[in-house]
Order: structure tokens, then C-alpha cells, then sequence
């Protein structure tokens, strides 16, 4: 079950690194402050560079109040498809290679019930 542990916990690391680098490109577009971004959300300024780094993973309201102190969509946040390599779903196949039959059935049925498609092999 470890192993099936590492994938996700690598998919989830890769997403909010990317979602981090994402708001740090934004905020720096719209000439924001990481002290001055972290007031708007009510925020401590440290918060903010965690969320940046990857470090913090933020709950789906923060994410909203991101994209109204941001004057974005959230799905503007979200990384584009080019910043997704957590979703290369060759990549993934490689790797549900490497897990067992009910690993590899549980990681399908939590991607599934999440909208995204593996294959069944």
C-alpha cells in the first residue's frame, strides 16, 4: 500500500508546486507583494511564500479569495497543461505499473471518481 502512498503523495507535491509557481507568476504580474497579498487574505506574509513554494496546500476557499485578491478566475490559478507534468498520463501508466492489481485498482477509481480517464490495462 506504501507504494501507492509514494504515487499520490508525488502527483499531490508536483500539483501544488505548480499551483505555487502559478500565483507567484500572477502575483508578480499584477506587481503585488507576497506582505501585501497576505494582507488581502488575511494572511501572514510567511503563509503566502509557503503557498508559493508548494509547501502549504490550501484549502478550496482560500483558493477563492486568491482569485478575487488576484482579479482572476480560479481556473486561472490552476496550472496550465504545459505546467502539468503530474498528469502525463503516460507517466502514471509507468507507474501503476509498479504497483500491485488492487493498487493500481484503487488509484484508477480515485481518478476516475475525480473526472480523469486511465486507462484499464
Amino acid at each position: 500500500m506504501s507504494s501507492a502512498i509514494g504515487v499520490v503523495d508525488q502527483i499531490e507535491a508536483e500539483f501544488y508546486g505548480a499551483l505555487g509557481e502559478r500565483v507567484r507568476q500572477i502575483r508578480r504580474k499584477r506587481n503585488l507583494s507576497q506582505e501585501t497579498l497576505a494582507q488581502h487574505l488575511g494572511l501572514a506574509r510567511s503563509s503566502v511564500a509557503n503557498l508559493e513554494s508548494g509547501r502549504q496546500h490550501p484549502p478550496i476557499y482560500v483558493l477563492t479569495l486568491l482569485a478575487q485578491a488576484l482579479d482572476v478566475s480560479e481556473a486561472d490559478l490552476l496550472p496550465s497543461r504545459r505546467e502539468r507534468p503530474f498528469l502525463d498520463t503516460d507517466r502514471l501508466e509507468q507507474r501503476l505499473q509498479e504497483l500491485d492489481e488492487h493498487q493500481q485498482h484503487m488509484i484508477r477509481s480515485t481518478a476516475r471518481a475525480a473526472g480523469f480517464s486511465l486507462s484499464d490495462a
